[in-house]
Parts: C-alpha cells; sequence; structure tokens
C-alpha cells in the first residue's frame, strides 16, 4: 500500500554536521582564551542531542495511509486509526509550527516537531481526501 504522504528527516543531515562543527569550534576557541568552566555549559548542552543524533544514525518519519497515520522520531513513535482522529490542527508560532491530531474520544496527540516537514497543503490535502477536517490556529 501506498502512503498518501510520506516525509522523512535525515538524521545524519548536512545541516546536523554543519552545527556540531561549528559548536565545536565555538568551544575550542574559546577554550584557548580562557573561558571560564561554566561557560561550556551552554554549549554541552547544545552539543549532546546532535552528537547523539549523529550517532545514533535513526531517520524521523511522518506518514498518512488509508488506515493510519504513524510517526517515528527516532527515540519513540506512535500509530493512530484515522477513524479515531476528529481532526487535524495545525498550530503556527511565530518559530516553529505544531500538528496536533485531535481526537474523538477527546485529547490530542502532538507529532514531535522533528517529524512536523514538508509541504503544509500536501498535509492538509492527504487528510481532506480521508474525509479529516483541519484547523489552524
Amino acid at each position: 500500500m501506498q502512503p498518501a504522504y510520506e516525509r522523512t528527516r535525515r538524521a545524519r543531515s548536512p545541516l546536523n554536521v554543519i552545527v556540531l562543527l561549528f559548536i565545536l569550534a565555538f568551544a575550542a576557541t574559546a577554550a584557548a582564551l580562557g573561558a571560564e568552566w561554566w561557560f561550556f555549559i551552554p554549549l554541552i548542552l547544545a552539543f549532546l542531542p546532535i552528537a547523539v543524533t549523529l550517532i545514533h544514525g535513526k531517520d524521523a518519519r511522518f506518514t498518512v495511509d488509508d488506515s493510519a497515520v504513524s510517526w517515528d522520531d527516532g527515540w519513540r513513535g506512535a500509530q493512530i486509526a484515522l477513524a479515531e482522529i476528529d481532526h487535524l490542527r495545525i498550530e503556527d508560532w511565530s518559530d516553529s509550527t505544531d500538528i496536533c491530531l485531535v481526537l474523538r474520544e477527546g485529547g490530542e496527540r502532538r507529532v514531535p516537531a522533528v517529524c512536523n516537514t514538508g509541504p503544509r497543503e500536501k498535509l492538509i490535502a492527504a487528510f481532506a481526501d480521508r474525509g479529516i477536517r483541519t484547523e489552524t490556529k
């Protein structure tokens, strides 16, 4: 069965490698200039998730097919039957877009941000073709 909508985001992307190298270069420069130990705490906090993602190497996926919506961000995943979904809510923030699946029985499931890639129009069309409306905030 061919999915109606599928997006994959590579863990070992060139952008992740560039960001990691930038953080390492910045830390090396700061160490050479004699920065205090506490200066490196935010750099370590920024470095670790990217390093683990590169080492782990799992891709993030988001898929809509004729029976379910599923995602896997490399660490955890979920699959929700289309019959359980009342509507799709897209929340626009100043710096990001969140995707929530509002369930018929109440509650909602937020798709991890790393899976929220791809053109919005195609995502909305994939849900509309399956009779699920979209709400934007």
